[in-house]
């Protein structure tokens, strides 16, 4: 028999409640981007489910997403950082706030002669 708080805590950790129609959506990206193609209280093309952000395009959709999920999929090679977005690694590798890059003065691809 499932109790209670078994099921507040599943609700908590795997569900979102979608801001525009109040439906219960399972958390990971895929789920937040079919509900919000179908959504009819969508405004815009590719809208989130969890905030007020809107956008063109279904990649910058799908990566507004992650960014609420905190998963992150990207890593550094040289150090223990991880990222919600590639472009934040990006930033990370290219500004040198990596400590591998500082601590044996590394450049970055970008500076790097041809």
């Amino acid at each position: 028999m499932i109790d209670y708080n078994d099921t507040i805590m599943f609700a908590f950790f795997f569900l979102s409640v979608c801001i525009r129609c109040r439906t219960h959506i399972e958390r990971n990206v895929e789920t937040f981007m079919e509900h919000s193609k179908i959504c009819q209280k969508m405004s815009y093309k590719f809208s989130c489910v969890i905030c007020s952000y809107h956008t063109t395009t279904s990649s910058q959709m799908r990566s507004h997403f992650q960014s609420h999920l905190k998963e992150k999929f990207y890593s550094c090679v040289f150090c223990s950082a991880k990222f919600t977005q590639i472009s934040h690694l990006k930033d990370h590798a290219s500004s040198r706030r990596c400590s591998v890059f500082k601590k044996f003065d590394i450049k970055p691809i970008s500076e790097m002669e041809h």
